[in-house]
């Protein structure tokens, strides 16, 4: 089964100039867990993608669930599960967080104080990066993190 780019709807404001990923009737999403902090800043390279499809690989892999917390039962933990499912390999750059708020380091709760809110424009950078998407229906299963659907494109 091929890998398809679909676009929103341009009247979704939020979604207007992203991207979703589908294969067959499985739409993909990005988790913090495997792309790390700030999927707002993670972009696929669309026209790496276009230019080449196949550049979109697709893994078997062993996903691997559980958490701690409230069972069925309320109370205790929920076990681990591991499960083989299919993951996407898709080309991808990243914005690289601007140097104020790097220093506060990765996945830092707070932006600085001293980091301002506005900036002097300058080009945006484009770091290279691999965007790892797994299944919609998995997400969630594997802590707490940050999720999206649509990438910027």
């Amino acid at each position: 089964m091929p890998v398809r780019m679909l676009a929103a709807n341009p009247l979704v404001r939020e979604d207007a100039g992203k991207v979703a990923f589908v294969r067959g009737p499985i739409t993909f999403c990005a988790e913090e867990k495997d792309n790390g902090a700030n999927l707002h800043l993670l972009h696929a390279d669309v026209e790496a993608l276009l230019a080449d499809p196949s550049a979109a690989k697709v893994e078997e892999f062993d996903f691997h669930a559980g958490a701690k917390g409230i069972d069925d039962k309320g109370q205790g933990e929920v076990e681990d599960v591991t499960r083989r499912m299919v993951k996407l390999e898709v080309p991808a750059w990243r914005e690289p967080l601007p140097a104020a708020v790097a220093a506060a380091g990765e996945g830092a709760a707070e932006v600085p104080a001293f980091a301002p809110l506005y900036a002097v424009y300058a080009p945006v950078k484009r770091e290279p990066a691999t965007a790892t998407l797994i299944p919609y229906f998995a997400w969630a299963n594997r802590g707490e993190n940050e999720m999206t659907v649509w990438l910027r494109g």
